[in-house]
């Protein structure tokens, strides 16, 4: 598969994951205290509108949330798959794309979801 094949086919794929599971586990987390539930239901409708799921290039990335961190890292290792499956050129890391979790992402899941 081409890089741009792989590119565009990898674009597509990352962003629907984000519309369908990480952008509301990313909300859930982020927003989960009840005096935030505005900010939360807002958070919601941009991710299923895809606007906090939108691929931003990285050069203008420079302060990355961790949702934008760990999409920019599962299109990175999505077009790394496609290109690869096998690891065997490119010595990727043989990790599903779908399944990559970065330091930020791993360290927001983990926090309280309630106040205290």
């Amino acid at each position: 598969m081409s890089v741009k094949e792989a590119t565009r086919y990898c674009e597509k794929a990352v962003t629907e994951l984000c519309v369908s599971k990480n952008c509301a586990a990313f909300c859930d987390a982020s927003y989960a205290q009840q005096d935030k539930r505005q900010a939360l239901l807002s958070c919601k409708s941009d991710g299923t509108s895809s606007k906090l799921c939108h691929l931003k290039p990285l050069a203008t990335s420079a302060k990355q949330s961790p949702l934008e961190a760990l999409t920019r890292e599962e299109l990175i290792q999505c077009i790394a798959e496609k290109r690869d499956p096998t690891g065997q050129l490119s010595g990727r890391r043989m990790v599903e794309w779908k399944s990559i979790q970065t330091p930020s992402w791993t360290k927001l899941m983990e926090r309280p979801k309630t106040k205290a």
